[in-house]
């Protein structure tokens, strides 16, 4: 089997690190779901090393989000942390609700080879020098990857050659998991090696893992794209329809009666487009503003934003604007910007929209039995 040049480098460390990455892409043009199966296999590997050097012991039958907790108190980067908890949300998704697609399985494919970059750097050689991601054959290409896939249906003796290549998929995947539980037997053991050599290590070298590994952190590089379909999660999260990719406003989609969306690319004054609206219904609650990197470097365009939406939609919105792992929220003539975990739900801006408006909570606003009482609404007791 021809190895990743995506992930070679990763050898010294483990082998399976390697195999897993290669099988990724290999599954990546015929089953993204499989390989998207395969990088949460990866990043679960990947983050047991990084505890190890972070001198964190093994437990068994941990999971990989109870060890990334372990791992954000020993103050790992956001963003690298983000980027194991993205590998590991769509895997567990793959294996439950079979969700995968191409362009999902590409970005991850980039994510892990993102994080390969970060350990290599981190934990092996300071100085290294990393390609760009070699994307793997038929990349993004669906539809024609769909036709391909039905002329081979239509064909009995193509199709009698892809039952005896699955037979073949399978015999190696069977020996590759003989080799897996090999290498399980003496992962336990390497980890405990790499704990006690963490364990040894002094206090100024703990301290000089740990600024290796901020600062090959803020190097890892991801496109405004990639960037947008993280946020897309983070909006998903609390509760907005968000699909940077199909949900926009050249592709029709507009503002719905029950239902809460982020709208991307929306048309605001002149020719400028924000990257997202968010809509609670037919009200427009907030514009969001992406950035690649260094959010902060949003907040003149957004503002621009807000002023578009009061002179077009004669509307005074809300602002985020986010690389996604960093998020400030701001009220624009009533408060500065400030950092916040992340872009509010449907329901909380509804709320400080109320609050704003009326300079009182919600919570507080006493019903309209009259109005209740002729919709059907009857009070008990």
């Amino acid at each position: 089997m021809q190895v990743s040049r995506n992930f070679s480098f990763l050898a010294v460390h483990d082998r399976e690190l390697v195999v897993l990455g290669t099988f990724a892409e290999r599954y990546y043009a015929e089953d993204p779901n499989t390989c998207l199966m395969k990088l949460r296999q990866y990043g679960e590997l990947l983050a047991q090393l990084t505890a190890a050097h972070y001198n964190l012991p093994a437990y068994a039958g941990e999971s990989q989000n109870d060890l990334l907790k372990r791992l954000r108190r020993k103050r790992l980067s956001p963003r690298v942390l983000d980027l194991f908890h993205w590998l590991r949300k769509q895997g567990n998704d793959a294996v439950h609700d079979r969700v995968g697609s191409h362009q999902l399985a590409l970005a991850h494919l980039r994510y892990a080879h993102q994080l390969a970059i970060w350990f290599h750097q981190t934990f092996g050689d300071t100085s290294f020098q990393p390609q760009v991601f070699i994307p793997p054959p038929a990349g993004g290409a669906d539809a024609a990857i769909q036709a391909q896939i039905a002329q081979l249906r239509q064909a009995a003796q193509v199709n009698q050659q892809a039952a005896e290549s699955a037979q073949a998929v399978a015999a190696e995947e069977s020996q590759r998991r003989q080799v897996a539980e090999a290498h399980a037997q003496t992962l336990s053991e390497k980890l405990k090696a790499l704990q006690a050599a963490a364990a040894n290590q002094s206090p100024r070298q703990q301290q000089e893992t740990r600024q290796r590994s901020q600062t090959f952190a803020e190097a890892i590089e991801l496109t405004e794209r990639e960037v947008r379909q993280l946020i897309d999660q983070q909006l998903r999260r609390v509760g907005w329809e968000a699909d940077t990719e199909n949900l926009r406003h050249a592709k029709g989609t507009r503002p719905e009666v029950g239902r809460n969306l982020a709208i991307a690319e929306y048309p605001m004054g002149g020719n400028r487009k924000v990257d997202y609206v968010l809509f609670v219904g037919n009200t427009l609650m907030a514009v969001l503003e992406a950035k690649a990197k260094d959010a902060i470097a949003a907040q003149t365009q957004t503002s621009v934003y807000v002023s578009d939406a009061a002179g077009t939609y004669n509307v005074f919105p809300f602002a985020f604007f986010s690389d996604y792992t960093t998020t400030y929220f701001w009220e624009m003539g009533t408060a500065n910007k400030r950092l916040v975990a992340g872009v509010f739900s449907p329901e909380d801006l509804v709320r400080l929209a109320h609050i704003r408006t009326h300079q009182s909570p919600l919570a507080s606003v006493q019903p309209n039995l009259a109005t209740a009482a002729a919709a059907g609404y009857h009070p008990q007791g």
